[in-house]
């Protein structure tokens, strides 16, 4: 609960990640930020309630994701956004409740993951949809309560994974099923 020892607590840690130097991500659901702890342990607050400092604010982080060169990526389920955090501290809203700013909204981001490629996904657990968002910040929804369009519904998706290969994986919690999302857009009830 301490945080990072300099008055940064941590509080109802939700959403844990590992990237390839050994450092940890953790975010804190109740404390409304993430850390950072290095092999070394050094602790740091990557992010707080302020969000990006420009009005955008983090509310009850759920899930952490981290790529290959460092950057965090956070998903704030009460302010319906994600966060991306670099190495170096900048902070930038990727995706807020607006979606892809096309009339297919984002609620409650459950998880987030990201590829090899930087590409970061969201899971829209209010929202019954995933989005992809692209390393130049173009957002497009992948899947969303239609499911597969075949009779397999999507409802309450609260996980999502994405393979080497770009295929993309989504948890439906209430509609009880998984769905893989290709990168031609292809999608099918697993």
């Amino acid at each position: 609960p301490t945080g990072d020892g300099a008055g940064n607590s941590l509080d109802g840690p939700c959403g844990i990640a590992v990237d390839d130097s050994g450092n940890v991500y953790v975010t804190g659901g109740t404390s409304n930020n993430a850390f950072k702890i290095t092999p070394a342990g050094v602790i740091t607050e990557i992010i707080n309630a302020t969000g990006d400092g420009a009005g955008n604010a983090l509310n009850r982080p759920s899930s952490i994701a981290v790529d290959s060169v460092g950057d965090a990526y956070v998903a704030g389920v009460s302010s319906d956004n994600a966060f991306k955090i670099t190495p170096s501290g900048v902070i930038t809203e990727i995706i807020d409740n607006n979606g892809d700013g096309m009339g297919n909204l984002l609620n409650a981001p459950s998880d987030i993951a990201v590829d090899a490629a930087g590409n970061v996904y969201v899971a829209g657990k209010s929202s019954d949809n995933a989005f992809k968002i692209t390393s130049s910040g173009f957002v497009t929804q992948i899947i969303d309560a239609t499911g597969d369009g075949t009779g397999n519904l999507l409802d309450g998706p609260s996980g999502i994974a994405v393979d080497p290969a770009g295929n993309v994986y989504v948890a439906g919690t209430i509609s009880d099923n998984a769905f893989q999302i290709m990168p031609n857009g292809a999608n099918s009830q697993i």
